[in-house]
């Protein structure tokens, strides 16, 4: 007889039409907001494109590069150059599935045939943005082990202009892996982001995992001691979230054997979990993500296995977890999985790719009565995808006062990439006390008395920060030339109604130094020239605040 966990049958509705589903299966998904619309959009490897219409419908992109060489096991989403829209990178099994996509901001993305990716090759498995040095540009690590057995993974640093170069030199490149996954994650609550790699694939024989802690400068020291570094298992998959509430992310590792959950003591040191069904279920398992998908208050973990099928566990709020079942997509197979809440519902919707069934398949979260929020961050002083920032949020849940943290990132499992918006469940309760938010930049800055059930954006170093996030259809164009820029910059912007406008340049600690417009303005293309030989040699951003409450920033450099 089939027993049901305490929440009630079929909590997810799967979506069998529309080109998601009706496509042949991609490996990994990775979900972002491309055109700034207010909604999410995913990328799929194997040239998968769909961009949201707003309604639970999807449209497919059928041209352009991304769909056309965007070959790959999987992707990451970030904005790589800080002009306010996120870029794909695919990682593929040779140099022609490599490769780095820059979004220009119509819709279309644009091929990047420049070094070091041109020359590069190897056979690259998972990658992910992350600010190693929190210098405010993403940089980009890709693993390339795995299926090619013990070789070097690849760093490739931010120039800050738009170029990368190869670091050969970092510890994290130098050690010899059987990668097939790679996670970040600011463990040690130190502020710089610590890297976690699973060695596994199909090698039985890949040895132990590695971790490494951030030393704050770019370096890296490699953990040696403990159980997340000398279990054995085959590792395919890892997902970093404060399943307890503590304040410390913990790691769940997915396993070609018995599957592993660490739970972080915050002295850099873990115990293993070995109680519960989540670690003692004999799968082969390798995607996977947190989320609180009932909005209790709690991080629970969805788990695509290979050799059995997927799970879903709720977390009961006590350090223990119970199995959910009669879902659907329990009665099948999976790779891939990523979260994201695409409808606007406020409760999190979920992607199986590469299953049993020979279709990528959506499924829709039916929702219940707790509450929630949904927080977009764009940064200023740190990249404008908020990768590496911490949100944490203070409320009374279930009668006691909890603080939730949510870290945004560029992985969050084997080849999938939830949301990197932050999502938190609220149970019954009514209000918000506080939300915090640590910038990779170090700016950390507090909010109360935020509304629950909305959708918010927090900007960096903002005052007017938190407000609804809503789609804005106001502007085509923004963009700043030449740059970098010596004695005069233009900066260029399309209006397709009017607005009030605020122009100014900025430098990196916020402060406001050429006022350059300030009124309003009718649709149609416009152009603003300043002297820019007032400025000394360095980078600021160019910020156009539409209507007092939609901002966009674009990175200028002045040379001289």
């Amino acid at each position: 007889m089939l027993v049901l966990s305490n929440l009630q049958a079929q909590i997810f509705t799967a979506v069998t039409s529309g080109p998601i589903y009706n496509d042949s299966l991609a490996l990994g998904s990775a979900w972002g907001d491309f055109n700034n619309d207010g909604y999410q959009d995913i990328f799929a490897s194997r040239r998968q494109l769909y961009f949201n219409n707003g309604d639970g419908t999807f449209t497919k992109i059928t041209s352009g590069d991304v769909v056309e060489y965007g070959q790959g096991v999987g992707g990451t989403i970030g904005d790589y150059d800080n002009d306010g829209y996120l870029d794909i990178f695919t990682a593929g099994p040779s140099s022609s599935g490599s490769n780095l996509f820059h979004n220009n901001g119509d819709g279309t993305f644009d091929q990047v045939l420049e070094e070091p990716f041109l020359s590069d090759s190897s056979d690259f498995q998972v990658s992910s943005w992350v600010d190693i040095e929190n210098d405010g540009d993403l940089d980009l690590f890709v693993s390339a082990g795995g299926n090619v057995g013990f070789t070097d993974n690849y760093l490739y640093i931010n120039n800050n202009d738009g170029t990368f170069t190869r670091d050969t030199t970092n510890l994290i490149t130098k050690d010899s892996t059987a990668t097939i996954n790679c996670s970040w994650s600011d463990f040690n609550n130190d502020g710089y982001v610590d890297l976690f790699i699973a060695n596994g694939a199909q090698f039985i024989d890949a040895g132990a995992n590695y971790l490494y802690m951030n030393n704050g400068d770019g370096s890296f020291t490699r953990l040696t001691e403990g159980a997340i570094v000398n279990d054995q298992n085959s590792s395919l998959g890892s997902s970093w979230g404060d399943y307890n509430n503590d304040g410390y992310l913990d790691l769940f590792v997915a396993n070609g054997r018995e599957n592993k959950l660490y739970k972080n003591n915050g002295d850099n040191t873990f115990k293993s979990v070995l109680a519960g069904e989540m670690v003692t279920e004999n799968s082969v398992s390798a995607g996977s993500g947190w989320a609180d998908f009932d909005n209790d208050g709690d991080l629970d973990l969805l788990v695509a296995n290979i050799g059995s099928n997927n799970s879903l566990f709720e977390n009961n709020g006590d350090g223990t977890f119970t199995k959910v079942l009669g879902e659907s997509f329990s009665e099948h197979i999976g790779f891939g999985c990523s979260w994201a809440d695409w409808d606007k519902d406020g409760d999190l919707d979920i992607l199986f790719t590469w299953t049993n069934t020979n279709h990528n398949t959506p499924y829709l979260n039916n929702g219940n009565s707790n509450n929630w929020i949904n927080i977009h961050c764009t940064g200023t002083m740190s990249n404008t995808s908020a990768i590496g920032a911490k949100i944490w949020l203070k409320a009374t849940v279930n009668g006691s006062e909890i603080w939730q943290v949510r870290e945004i990132t560029g992985q969050t499992g084997s080849l999938g990439q939830s949301s990197l918006n932050a999502h938190f469940g609220l149970g019954s309760e009514g209000t918000i006390d506080s939300i915090l938010v640590q910038w990779p930049s170090g700016i950390t800055q507090e909010f109360s008395d935020i509304p629950v059930n909305n959708h918010i954006e927090i900007i960096e170093g903002e005052s007017l920060s938190v407000q609804e996030f809503s789609h804005n259809s106001t502007i085509d164009l923004f963009t700043v030339y030449p740059n970098p820029a010596d004695a005069f910059v233009t900066v260029q912007f399309e209006l397709n109604r009017p607005a009030n406008i605020d122009l100014s340049i900025i430098d990196l600690s916020g402060s406001t130094l050429l006022k350059l417009r300030k009124e309003k303005y009718f649709d149609g293309l416009n152009n603003v020239t300043f002297q820019s030989n007032s400025l000394p040699s360095g980078i600021y951003n160019c910020r156009l605040i539409i209507d007092n409450n939609f901002i966009l920033n674009r990175k200028v450099v002045i040379l001289r």
